[in-house]
């Protein structure tokens, strides 16, 4: 695992959160139709851009 595979994120209170890549993200395919999802994501660039907004909740 690279930095390049962490999403970098910051907190409502200015933290900076770093979290690894992990394989079970893999629900978060692309929707095509009802009947078939795109590739499982690789990496968060997959899935998300620079300034997105992102919902975060500690288990």
């Amino acid at each position: 695992m690279s930095v390049e595979d962490d999403l970098v994120v910051l907190s409502g209170d200015r933290k900076v959160i770093r979290l690894g890549w992990t394989s079970n993200l893999g629900w978060a395919r692309p929707y095509i139709n009802q009947d078939q999802r795109g590739p499982k994501p690789k990496a968060y660039s997959e899935l998300l851009q620079e300034g997105d907004l992102v919902w975060l909740e500690e288990d």
